[in-house]
């Protein structure tokens, strides 16, 4: 039944996916573990060796597809001179948890051999449940010890799956749950996804204290009418208890996905849009530059 529901709605959504502003895109077939990831890289404008950034969509591990994220891996390509992985991991329920963070290891792991991408300078981020996935491949590289991207930014990042979506929405004031993502589609993110939600890889904000504290510096940004940013400022707030570099800041007025409404679109804030964009860029520049 979870199966059908997810293809109906991706039925529904595709239509709607804004996948346009992607300028010059390589579309690779990665061979993981399992099975072929296909996977978006976007190249920078000069030439030499450049640092990589990944990115993972959202779509609550359900929807979306790595294209929806075009405009936004065109210009980190162009503004920071890294080439842009972008990955259109494995989607539930056809792959559960922890299919979509095996992916993420397989396409980085991929990439080891190229003299042309210096993985020193590695960051990882991602919108949404991307910005979740992003946490969780972090704590992952922890568990099995391979290398720990230098930044990483979860934007309205889906951080807890532990705590059932109804509870999430009671909790917020009556502004913020009208601009909210609907229960029922939680609903089915969250059982497509996994059973197992009191995992860290899957809710990273409950991880424990002494992985919190290896994280690398991470930028939270969140939407002040987006429910899930209570679970992503207590993420923040854990990080920088432990010690972490963090760059946290809540966006006035901005709902969950501002980053990629348009202008004319119910929700779109231009000003947290551009700001948060432009955030990104910076800290993505600044790790170039200092690592």
């Amino acid at each position: 039944m979870l199966s059908i529901k997810a293809k109906v709605l991706r039925l529904i959504t595709r239509p709607f996916l804004y996948t346009k502003e992607g300028g010059d895109v390589q579309y690779l077939n990665i061979q993981g573990e399992t099975r072929s990831i296909r996977v978006l890289k976007y190249l920078p404008p000069n030439q030499g060796k450049h640092p990589v950034h990944i990115n993972l969509h959202g779509g609550g591990y359900t929807l979306g597809v790595a294209d929806w994220d075009n405009f936004w891996c065109r210009r980190v390509a162009d503004e920071t001179s890294a080439v842009v992985f972008n990955i259109d991991y494995a989607k539930a329920p056809e792959y559960p948890f922890p299919a979509a963070i095996h992916d993420v290891r397989d396409v980085i792991a991929s990439l080891s051999g190229d003299p042309d991408l210096d993985l020193s300078k590695l960051s990882i981020g991602g919108f949404s449940a991307g910005g979740g996935l992003a946490c969780a491949y972090i704590l992952y590289c922890m568990q099995n010890d391979l290398p720990i991207p230098k930044l990483c930014l979860p934007t309205y990042g889906y951080l807890d799956a532990s705590t059932p979506y109804s509870e999430i929405l009671a909790a917020v004031p009556e502004e913020v749950r009208a601009k909210s993502l609907p229960t029922f589609l939680m609903d089915l993110f969250r059982q497509s996804y996994t059973t197992d939600y009191d995992n860290y890889l899957v809710s990273p904000v409950f991880a424990p204290d002494d992985m919190l504290a290896k994280f690398p510096r991470t930028v939270v940004l969140t939407g002040e009418l987006d429910s899930l940013h209570v679970d992503a400022d207590k993420f923040a707030d854990r990080l920088r208890e432990n010690g972490v570099d963090v760059v946290h800041h809540v966006y006035e007025g901005a709902a969950h996905g501002w980053t990629h409404h348009r202008e004319g679109e119910q929700n779109y804030n231009g000003k947290a849009k551009e700001e948060s964009l432009a955030l990104m860029i910076h800290e993505i520049k600044r790790l170039h530059d200092t690592a």
